[in-house]
This record gives structure tokens, sequence and C-alpha cells, in this order.
């Protein structure tokens, strides 16, 4: 998916207020399960890519906040970042925060009460299992 073509769907959505974006869906499956969509207390639809969900905030890179160019690029790190890790950790871990910085101007921090609906990934840091190693030593004299 390309940064036009997440613009054309959010704008199509938004112009006919319909309750799922239709176009990100080809033969039942999502074409970007990277993108969160999600539906604003005021009916606009918005997309991101999701760094962290906590009780009451979900952050994340709001797409439409980037240029074409950017916004594609960050698409493709998506992609390799979803594909890769099976978004098992933050995106911005995964690529490094230095790396990441170049979109902070896209970061956003949205209250969970102004999401009427949503669809897609929404990753949670509370989510992540703790594994622990036990090792067992036998000393023999």
């Amino acid at each position: 998916m390309t940064g036009n073509e997440l613009a054309i769907i959010l704008q199509n959505a938004n112009s006919t207020k319909t309750t799922i974006p239709p176009s990100i869906i080809v033969d039942g499956r999502w074409r970007a399960p990277y993108v969160f969509f999600y539906r604003d207390t005021t009916g606009t639809w918005h997309a991101g890519i999701v760094i962290n969900k906590s009780r009451r905030i979900i952050y994340l890179y709001d797409l439409m906040a980037l240029a074409p160019p950017i916004r594609d690029e960050l698409l493709k790190i998506a992609h390799e970042w979803f594909w890769t890790t099976e978004g098992k950790i933050p995106i911005n871990i995964f690529m490094g925060t230095d790396y990441m910085e170049r979109f902070d101007v896209a970061k956003k921090g949205i209250p969970i009460k102004i999401i009427e609906s949503s669809y897609g990934m929404c990753f949670s840091m509370a989510n992540l299992q703790k594994r622990t190693k036990k090792t067992k030593i036998n000393l023999e004299g």
C-alpha cells in the first residue's frame, strides 16, 4: 500500500461515512495489517502505525501528518517490521529510536475515549511476556 492509496482510502471513507474503509480489504484479507485505522467521535477516519497502547492512550505515527514521500518510506518500514517480527515488538524498538527520529513530527497520543471504532493491529507493551531462563548447575568435587 502506498501513501497515495492510503490518502484516497481515508478520503473516500470520510466522504461516504462508511463503517470501515472498504478498499483496505482485498480477498478477505487486510492489505496492510500493520496500519491501524480508527474513527474518532467526529466520525472522521484516521490511519497510523501504533507504537504502543496503554489503558488510556494509543501512541502512534499519524500517517496523514507526513508528506507523501516520507509516508511511503514509513509504510515500507512498517511492512518490513510487521512481516519480520509479526508485530511482537514496537516498530521504534525494531528500527531503532535514532532511525525513527525523522518520523517524530507524526507522533501522536490519541485518548482511547475519543475512538468510536478501530481496525488493524494495536501493539501493547503490556502484552510482552517476560522470559526468564533457568539453568541448573551441578557442582561435582
